[in-house]
């Protein structure tokens, strides 16, 4: 595996962290040396990414369980996992992936996946200024998302 210097005790935060593409980059970033950090809806998940990080003998990723649908309490779930510190990367990947027939989307449906695939990605990054390290310490914010909503 490549290795990343400029990675080693930089605070990074993942999104939907728990599960699929998100725990595998929980994973690689705490491989890295990164203060890894995420937020998950499902507690079970987090805790078994978090059990899978240390039994390879990594340091433990940090973690809140949260629904990102709720942004007052995504917000402050983010507070807490930082403790002050600055974040230096933000990685929006948790979202809702179920595929349903175009012509049985419903609105509840619709809106449903807009809160969990696109508000948190909005409003987050928004708080960036406040959450994160200073421009010249090279702070990113990636929007990853593995495939779309509807079949």
């Amino acid at each position: 595996m490549a290795v990343y210097p400029s990675l080693r005790g930089r605070a990074v935060l993942i999104s939907g962290g728990g599960a699929g593409i998100g725990a595998a980059m929980v994973e690689a970033f705490a491989w890295q040396g990164a203060q890894t950090l995420f937020l998950e809806l499902d507690a079970a998940a987090a805790e078994a990414t978090a059990r899978r990080v240390t039994g390879l003998g990594l340091p433990a990723p940090r973690y809140r369980v949260c629904d990102l649908r709720d942004i007052p309490a995504s917000l402050r779930a983010v507070e807490q996992l930082l403790e002050g510190r600055a974040a230096d990367a933000l990685i929006n990947n948790a979202g809702n992936d179920q595929a349903q027939p175009f012509g049985e989307v419903g609105v509840a449906d619709w809106d449903d996946r807009v809160a969990v695939n696109l508000r948190h990605q909005f409003f987050s990054p928004r708080q960036w200024p406040r959450r994160c390290a200073p421009p010249a310490a090279a702070s990113s914010s990636i929007w990853a998302r593995s495939r779309g909503c509807w079949a």
